[in-house]
């Protein structure tokens, strides 16, 4: 069955060519879409664990009541509990402490409200802004009294490094306080909102404006992705032991709108796969049940010798699905090395309230080119079928006299 199946694609070969093609562009084009899908879902989720950290630690009450945040700071014995637990788990390769606030920058001409985050600085835990500050430099240390502002915060305040400028906010107790410290500099953020808005100073600075040594919560770095979910479990169940108050949240919780971006880039890959389908089941029928149609007098033939209907709808049926395999498997080398062209290219989309445009990468791994395979053949062999069971189903006579 295999060798008459080879000789009647290589016999046919204008139409067999024309199958090819059209299975070859659909394998390819989902090749592309699958290993674009997955490389952004991994590059987002890489960036948002570098960001907001693989877990963060906090009060059960700031998750649950965030209006009043600074009700439920860690700090004295219950923080050191936490530290204490975190050293001896394996998996936790270093944590930071954080403060966030909400406050007031300005100079004598211009005002802004902020969202302030107090970090420890020099910690590895998240990912440092050294790369993506635009102008000035990286905050000098713990004990800096210095800010890095978002590119458009700096741009709307008219600051530069070097500036001075007043930061105000209401402490733990809702006095106000304020202070005069320097722009250390400004950074590019993926997100317009965020750069209009977003301000970090040193944590001890954050502390200092809101009078306090407590902190927010506590941000892990573990040693892979692939450990989040039973390291939250057991330190959670360690918390829960000590009766310390504390809840674990994992990345995919605390990062905003992954849960939406995952759906979309999933549902883009299954309309496409469906479109391709769909497109390649149609087109290769028509081949198909045109190349049948010209081969009917030789159907008729070897029906007429004693080949049996089963046998010539098995032959030609077979024909359909090596047609989907060899297709796929063109697809997927074209797709390969169209691939390897974007990504040397450096293309970039701007995706909407991006700052920056995004970098068009394609995962080229051979997990992603198994659905398109499959896709491919399926769909060569449900088009076979129509036009292998109409050609089986021919009468001998009618066929021998068929011009």
């Amino acid at each position: 069955m295999l060798k008459i199946a080879l000789r009647n694609i290589f016999r046919n070969r204008r139409r067999s060519l024309l199958s090819l093609t059209l299975i070859g562009l659909g394998a390819a084009i989902l090749f592309l879409v699958s290993g674009f899908v997955r490389e952004s879902l991994t590059e987002m989720e890489l960036g948002l664990a570098g960001s907001y950290g693989h877990l963060q630690i906090a009060d059960t009450g700031f998750w649950d009541k965030f209006e009043e945040p600074k009700e439920y700071l860690l700090s004295g014995e219950r923080l050191a509990s936490i530290e204490s637990t975190l050293a001896a788990e394996a998996d936790v390769v270093s944590w930071s402490k954080q403060l966030e606030f909400t406050g007031l920058v300005g100079n004598a001409e211009k005002t802004a409200m902020i969202l302030g985050s107090g970090d420890e600085i020099g910690n590895p835990t998240i990912e440092p802004m050294d790369s993506l500050i635009v102008s000035g430099h990286p905050l000098e240390g713990n004990d800096a009294n210095q800010v890095l502002l978002g590119r458009l915060l700096a741009e709307r305040l008219g600051v530069e490094p070097g500036d001075p400028i007043n930061l105000a906010g209401f402490t733990v107790t809702e006095s106000l306080n304020a202070m005069t410290i320097e722009v250390a500099g400004a950074f590019m953020f993926f997100s317009q909102a965020w750069e209009e808005q977003l301000a970090i100073v040193p944590l001890s600075l954050a502390q200092k404006l809101l009078r306090t040594d407590g902190v927010d919560k506590v941000i892990l770095r573990l040693s892979s992705l692939d450990v989040v979910e039973e390291t939250a479990q057991r330190l959670q169940s360690d918390f829960d032991a000590l009766g310390l108050g504390i809840e674990v949240k994992r990345w995919q919780e605390i990062a905003p709108f992954y849960s939406e971006m995952k759906t979309f880039w999933e549902a883009l890959e299954s309309l496409s796969t469906m479109g391709v389908f769909i497109l390649a089941f149609f087109g290769i029928m028509q081949v198909l049940t045109m190349s049948f149609m010209e081969r009917t007098r030789e159907v008729g033939t070897i029906r007429a010798v004693g080949t049996k209907r089963r046998q010539v709808f098995g032959m030609l049926l077979f024909e359909g699905v090596l047609l989907g395999v060899l297709g796929g498997l063109l697809g997927i080398v074209l797709g390969f090395g169209l691939g390897s062209i974007i990504n040397v290219s450096g293309l970039g989309w701007m995706y909407p309230g991006a700052t920056e445009p995004m970098r068009v990468a394609i995962q080229l791994v051979l997990s992603n080119a198994i659905a398109p395979l499959i896709i491919a053949v399926i769909a060569a062999f449900l088009s076979a079928i129509y036009p292998a069971l109409h050609a089986a189903r021919t009468n001998v006579v009618k066929a021998l006299h068929y011009v």
